[in-house]
C-alpha cells in the first residue's frame, strides 16, 4: 500500500522568513511552499497531549498532532507551520524526519496554535 492510499486530506504549507525592512528592522512573512499537500493529520494520542513532550534525536519537542505525506514533500522544515483544509487549524512543524530513510513517507511533528484562525 502506498502512503497516497492512506492521505484522506489535505493542508497547505506556508514557509515563514524574514525580511529587511525599511526601517532597518525585520518583517516576518509567509510564503506558500506546498498547496494541496495530500497527506493524513493524526491527533496523538487525543485530549491532553499538548502538555506531552516527545524524544526527537535528543530534541524535546512538544507535538499534538501528526502529518503524513509522500516523500516528495520532503522540504517541509521545523520553521514551516501548517493549515489543514479541512478543519482551518493551524500547526507549527516542530520537526520532519523519514522515518525508515527509505524515502517511503515523511512525518511532520506539529504542534496546534490555540486562538489562531
Amino acid at each position: 500500500m502506498s502512503i497516497q492510499d492512506l492521505c484522506n486530506t489535505t493542508a497547505t504549507v506556508y514557509s515563514r522568513s524574514r525580511v529587511s525592512d525599511a526601517f532597518g528592522g525585520w518583517t516576518v512573512t509567509s510564503d506558500v511552499r506546498y498547496a494541496d499537500l495530500p497527506c493524513r493529520i493524526q491527533a496523538r494520542k487525543g485530549t491532553g497531549m499538548e502538555k506531552e513532550g516527545i524524544e526527537a534525536d535528543s530534541l524535546r519537542v512538544r507535538v499534538t498532532h501528526m502529518l503524513f505525506c509522500p516523500p516528495e514533500y520532503s522540504a517541509i522544515s521545523e520553521d514551516d507551520f501548517v493549515v489543514d483544509a479541512s478543519s482551518n487549524r493551524y500547526d507549527y512543524v516542530r520537526w520532519v524526519r523519514d522515518p525508515d530513510q527509505m524515502s517511503h513517507h515523511v512525518e511532520v511533528w506539529m504542534e496546534q496554535l490555540k486562538g489562531v484562525r
